[in-house]
Formats: C-alpha cells, sequence, structure tokens
C-alpha cells in the first residue's frame, strides 16, 4: 500500500568499497513498483549497468553519489518531493513504461543469464506446475 518502496540493503557504508544489491532490490523490481536504495554509493548506477532504468527526472536519485551520511539526507529530499505531488496516480501512469521495462530486464536476466543448474531446474519447476489440458 505504497507508492515507492524504501530499500533499505545491507551494505551502506563507503568503507564497503562494494556495491551490494539483494533480494531486496529485486522485490520491487518484479511487482512494479518504483524505489529509492538506502544502500552503497552508486547502486542505482550499478542497477544502470545492468538493463534497468531507474527513475529520474520522477525520483531525484541524486542521492546515489553522494557519501554516506549525506545519503540519508539526499533520499529524505527526494522522499520530501515526492510526497509533494498531487496526482500520484498520474505520476505512476508516466513511469509504468520504466516499470514494465525494469521487469521485463528482470526475467531476462534471471532466465538467460542462469547457470546451467539454474536453467535445468526452471525446465524442472515449469514442467512439474504446468496445467494439464
Amino acid at each position: 500500500n505504497s507508492w515507492v518502496s524504501i530499500i533499505t540493503e545491507s551494505s551502506y557504508f563507503e568503507s564497503d568499497q562494494a556495491v551490494f544489491i539483494s533480494e531486496k532490490t529485486f522485490k520491487p523490481l518484479s511487482s512494479l513498483q518504483p524505489f529509492v536504495i538506502l544502500g552503497s554509493k552508486h547502486s542505482l548506477k550499478y542497477l544502470r549497468r545492468l538493463g534497468y532504468k531507474t527513475f529520474h527526472p520522477h525520483i531525484d536519485e541524486t542521492y546515489d553519489i553522494l557519501p554516506t551520511f549525506e545519503r540519508m539526507d539526499g533520499i529524505a529530499n527526494a522522499l520530501k518531493k515526492f510526497h509533494a505531488v498531487e496526482d500520484k496516480s498520474d505520476w505512476y501512469r508516466r513511469i509504468s513504461d520504466v516499470l514494465l521495462h525494469n521487469l521485463e530486464n528482470l526475467r531476462k536476466n534471471t532466465l538467460n543469464l542462469l547457470p546451467k543448474s539454474g536453467i535445468v531446474f526452471n525446465l524442472y519447476v515449469e514442467h512439474y506446475f504446468r496445467k494439464e489440458e
């Protein structure tokens, strides 16, 4: 029952020196939900390298390049700007192409970039749950 997910990733501090994306990020991608990531610096940049689209200019994403402690303030400011949007239904319709792209990209990445064992498992699941006609 929210317009935007706030993803609290496992890694946040710049001292971690890595971007860590977990299932927490992939849940809103699979649920057609826009999001902000309270995670490592450059998390959005990393997602874009994986082929996902983010929500600029509809969400202020400048927080993604801020230092550790300023990043939280940047996310709070982005959420305040979103809160000021009067017609959130129209806002959501304007980002629907991004949401659909991300869902399709997630499907592609999940099905086409799996290791061989994952592909075999996926085929087994599809066969097992296929409805008898």
